[in-house]
């Protein structure tokens, strides 16, 4: 019994060396299918904003204009950016919000 066994682990092994595949170079080869991904531009845009009567005001660090949350989105995105996330930040003069775009280069 314990005979029988023994070949059958030596055949298996036998078998599954048998069945790996080899690149070029005689290394083992992985069946997976290798993966790509997509390189991307990242661009971050930090607002300090506040609820005007209509609409969500936001002034842009380092710029004194303040320009409508809307117009600021619409603008990045019709140069190709998409808002991947926003993080807000509590200060005492009120919340720092930073917008994080990416696109494709």
């Amino acid at each position: 019994m314990k005979r029988k066994i023994i070949f059958l682990i030596i055949g298996l092994a036998l078998i599954l060396s048998a069945c790996k595949s080899k690149d070029g170079d005689g290394g083992p080869k992985s069946i997976l299918p290798e993966r790509s991904y997509p390189q991307y531009e990242y661009s971050m845009v930090m607002t300090r904003c506040s609820r005007s009567e209509t609409e969500m005001m936001c002034k842009n660090f380092g710029e004194d204009d303040a320009v409508s949350l809307n117009n600021m989105l619409s603008a990045k995105g019709l140069e190709g950016w998409e808002l991947v996330n926003v993080l807000t930040v509590s200060e005492k003069k009120g919340p720092v919000h930073t917008f994080i775009f990416k696109r494709m280069p």
